[in-house]
């Protein structure tokens, strides 16, 4: 969203960054073959969508927020950002 900020309203460009994501935090591990976690976290994703994008706009700020405290008026990058967000994920 930070990289992006003009497709936060494309719903489809939201959920397919949320699968990358959710697909970072290692949730999904447990499927035998990558490709059937990433079909596994997109119909869940695609079930569940009006809450994962609540989801993404919640997180934005947050780490919008956190992110404005860290760094004050200093530029930080969309890579920066989402080593922020990850961070908020059990890392089992």
């Amino acid at each position: 969203m930070f990289g992006e900020p003009t497709r936060v309203q494309d719903r489809e460009w939201m959920s397919e960054q949320f699968t990358q994501v959710a697909l970072l935090t290692g949730q999904f591990d447990e499927v035998e073959h990558a490709h059937e976690g990433l079909e596994i976290a997109q119909q869940w994703i695609q079930a569940n969508i009006s809450t994962v994008l609540n989801a993404c706009y919640a997180l934005f700020v947050h780490v919008a927020d956190d992110m404005r405290q860290e760094h004050g008026e200093r530029p930080f990058s969309a890579s920066d950002a989402m080593i922020q967000a990850l961070g908020y994920f059990d890392q089992r």
